[in-house]
């Protein structure tokens, strides 16, 4: 298992081709590596391959010590300039991002979120919409409205056998005493262990077939073209598929969270093959498809959000001509009084 961030790019580019949408804000926790990179890709491949994508994209970032206010404006500038929502951010700030989002009414099937999680891991926060603050009911109703971007792995006949071995030699060997999720209580194999697992099997093919054809071992060139423009089964991973540039294809799946809380998957883009795999439609959870035109109209003067301005300049001039009519009221009591007048 392998990825590079230009990848992930292409990925958000392909699925907002999908859902036919443009006008895009993104909230990005810089403080994780993973989140800063894949913005910053995305940003680089919008500049040069998606002008119009540039054009219509917001990019707000966070600080340590944001507080849920600074959260909310951001969330109102994206209500006002986009339909939809790019969360470079993990897995606990997704959730809480997502809270004040169904408070200010924005998760009523008018917005489409998107985030990244390309498995779990606890270096970027896993995604789950439960936690202690007693609004597991209202997060799990607002995960309706986020698509996740993640990484599509096979798995073959072998895996759960090699999965609990693992999970024995880490706890005996190792003393580990992980777990998987609280619902399933059962161990949860990093996928790192199974890309070091395949990067073994990739040297070992690689190896065999320089030995094939009578050449020395020690020979790195020959061993490293057999590593480029390869396939080769995977005992765990079903395929382990080598572009000409010693890069792992893969395929990437964007999922939608149902209302019980499991992820369905919608759409698989395998790079390697460069296509699109439409396994069903998006549910919307009952909404229609969000449309792409921003709150406040492509030129920000919609009279949903121009009236209040509005209100606000008409108050104010009617105040001034008051304050003035006072004044001359007065000045001419003060000048009749005192001087006759």
């Amino acid at each position: 298992m392998s990825y590079r961030m230009s990848l992930v790019a292409s990925v958000i580019i392909d699925c907002l081709k999908h859902l036919s949408m443009v006008h895009t804000f993104s909230i990005v926790d810089p403080t994780v590596r993973f989140h800063q990179l894949a913005n910053e890709a995305l940003f680089d491949t919008f500049r040069l391959n998606e002008p119009e994508l540039l054009r219509y994209s917001y990019f707000r970032f966070l600080e340590v010590n944001d507080t849920e206010d600074i959260y909310r404006e951001h969330l109102q500038k994206a209500r006002s300039t986009a339909r939809t929502i790019l969360l470079f951010t993990n897995g606990k700030l997704t959730r809480q991002l997502l809270l004040l989002a169904r408070d200010a009414g924005m998760c009523n099937g008018d917005y489409v979120y998107i985030t990244v999680e390309l498995f779990e891991s606890e270096s970027w926060g896993i995604l789950d919409y439960r936690s202690d603050d007693g609004r597991n009911k209202e997060a799990r109703e607002a995960f309706t409205s986020l698509l996740v971007i993640s990484l599509v792995s096979g798995h073959t006949m072998y895996w759960d056998s090699f999965s609990a071995s693992f999970a024995a030699t880490a706890r005996s060997t190792y003393n580990y005493s992980g777990t998987g999720p609280e619902d399933k209580g059962a161990f949860r194999m990093d996928p790192m262990v199974t890309a070091y697992f395949d990067s073994v099997v990739l040297y070992a093919n690689a190896l065999r077939r320089v030995q094939s054809i009578g050449q020395s071992l020690r020979n790195s060139s020959l061993v490293l073209g057999e590593m480029r423009d390869r396939t080769y089964t995977s005992p765990l991973t079903t395929e382990i598929i080598m572009n000409k540039d010693g890069d792992r294809l893969i395929t990437y799946g964007m999922y939608e969270i149902l209302f019980n809380g499991q992820f369905e998957a919608v759409t698989e883009l395998n790079l390697t093959t460069g296509s699109v795999h439409y396994i069903t439609n998006i549910s919307w959870n009952g909404h229609p498809q969000p449309v792409d035109v921003p709150f406040c109209g492509y030129l920000g003067n919609d009279p949903k959000c121009t009236h209040k301005s509005r209100t606000g300049v008409i108050v104010g001039v009617v105040l001034v001509l008051l304050g003035i009519t006072f004044a001359i009221i007065a000045a001419n009591l003060y000048m009749s009084v005192f001087f006759g007048l």
